[in-house]
C-alpha cells in the first residue's frame, strides 16, 4: 500500500522567528534533510518499506519560525498478515502495521498520534479490494520494552471483512442443492437407475479434442454403497484417457537415442591416450545435448529417470578407465624395454631365446 507518513518534531536549535524573517515557514528539499536530526523512524514489523522516488524522493520538509519540523513521507509499505480462516469465507482478519524509532527509545523520543484529528490515520479515497472491504482503522500507542529500555510503538490496526456472497453464490449454494437432491433418499425410497433406453447414456455432445489425451471410452456404472444411514445408489462415470505418445517420441525419444548412439563413435576411437580428448569431448557433448533436450521437454514429460543419461555417464567412467589402463600398460612396456636395452648382449640373447 502507499502511505503518507507525517511526522513533526520540536527542535529549538532551527527556530528563526527572532530573526524577524519575511517567511513564516521554509519549505526545503530532501538535501538539507540528512543534515537535520531526525528520530530516524521506520516501520518495523515491514516486508518491503521504499520511500517513492519518481522522479525524486517523494519527500516534504517545512521548517516553522519556532523550530518546528514537518517531514512528509510518501512510502510504498508491504506488511505481514496472519489469517484466520476458521470462519470462512465470513472471516473477519486484522493486520498490524508498527511505526517506531529506530534508534531512540522513549526517554529521548516520545512518539504521539496527532492529537488535533480525530483520525490520525485515514484513506484520501475510498480504497476497493478485490475480496474485502476495510471495516476500520485503528490507532493505538503501545509500550514495549527491549534490552535497551523502552519504546514507543505507534500500531495501525487494519480491519477486513471478507465479501461471503459471492463465496455462497458460486460454492455454497450449488453445493447444497447437489447434497440436497443426492443424499436426501436411500434406496429403499429412490432408485438411482442410468437411462435403459440408451445404450449410451453418458455421451459427448460433440468431440472434444485434448492437447495430450484422447477419450477411449466413457463408462456408466451403477454402485451400491453403505451408508450408517442405509444403502445408496451411485452413478459413476469412468473415463479412460489415453496419452498421445507420438509427440514424445519424435521430440524426445528419438533425439535421445539418437545422441547415445552418436557418443558410441567414442568406443571406435580406440584406447589411445591420443583419442582420449575426442572421446570425452564426444561424451561430454553428448551428455549435454541430452540435458538441454529434457530441460526443453521437462514440463511435458512425467517425473521418471532416464536411464539414456546414465548410460552416457558410464561411457565416459568408462572412457577414463580405459584411458587410464592404457597408460599404465604404455609405461609399463616401455619401462620393460628400456630394462632390456641396458641388459648385457648374452643376457639379451637368452632373453630371446627363453619360451615365454
Amino acid at each position: 500500500m502507499d502511505l503518507y507518513v507525517n511526522e513533526i518534531w520540536h527542535d529549538s536549535k532551527l527556530a528563526f522567528g527572532h530573526l524577524s524573517p519575511c517567511k513564516g515557514n521554509l519549505t526545503l528539499n530532501e538535501a538539507v534533510l540528512s543534515r537535520l536530526w531526525t528520530p530516524n523512524s521506520c516501520f518495523v514489523n515491514s516486508k518491503i518499506a521504499d520511500i517513492h522516488d519518481s522522479p525524486s524522493r517523494n519527500i516534504y520538509l517545512t521548517l516553522f519560525s519556532n523550530g518546528t519540523v514537518w517531514v512528509n513521507y510518501r512510502v510504498r509499505v508491504k506488511g505481514p498478515c496472519s489469517m484466520d480462516l476458521s470462519n470462512f469465507p465470513m472471516d473477519t482478519q486484522t493486520c498490524l502495521l508498527i511505526y517506531e524509532s529506530f534508534n531512540y527509545n522513549n526517554q529521548e523520543v516520545r512518539m504521539r498520534w496527532n492529537a488535533d484529528r480525530p483520525d490520525p490515520v485515514y484513506m484520501l479515497r475510498p480504497i476497493n479490494l478485490p475480496d474485502f472491504d476495510i471495516q476500520k482503522i485503528d490507532p493505538i500507542l503501545v509500550r514495549v520494552v527491549y534490552p535497551a529500555g523502552m519504546w514507543d510503538e505507534l500500531q495501525v490496526r487494519f480491519t477486513f471483512k471478507r465479501r461471503c456472497v459471492w463465496y455462497f453464490l458460486q460454492s455454497y449454494v450449488p453445493t447444497y442443492l447437489t447434497i440436497f437432491i443426492s443424499f436426501n433418499y436411500n434406496n429403499q425410497e429412490v432408485r438411482m437407475r442410468w437411462n435403459a433406453d440408451r445404450p449410451d447414456p453418458v455421451y459427448m455432445l460433440r468431440p472434444i479434442n485434448l492437447p495430450d489425451f484422447d477419450i477411449q471410452k466413457i463408462d456408466p456404472i451403477l454402485v451400491r454403497v453403505v451408508y450408517p444411514a442405509g444403502m445408496w445408489d451411485e452413478l459413476q462415470v469412468r473415463f479412460t484417457f489415453k496419452r498421445r505418445c507420438v509427440w514424445y517420441f519424435l521430440q524426445s525419444y528419438v533425439p535421445t537415442y539418437l545422441t547415445i548412439i552418436i557418443s558410441w563413435i567414442a568406443f571406435s576411437l580406440g584406447p589411445s591416450p591420443k583419442a582420449v580428448q575426442a572421446r570425452t569431448m564426444l561424451g561430454v557433448n553428448a551428455l549435454l545435448a541430452i540435458i538441454m533436450q529434457f530441460g526443453s521437454t521437462l514440463r511435458k514429460l512425467p517425473r521418471v529417470s532416464c536411464l539414456a543419461t546414465w548410460f552416457d555417464d558410464v561411457h565416459l567412467l568408462e572412457s577414463g578407465g580405459v584411458g587410464d589402463r592404457w597408460i599404465e600398460d604404455e609405461r609399463r612396456w616401455q619401462s620393460d624395454f628400456i630394462n632390456r636395452l641396458l641388459l648385457p648382449e648374452d643376457e639379451r640373447s637368452c632373453a630371446h631365446s627363453s619360451p615365454h
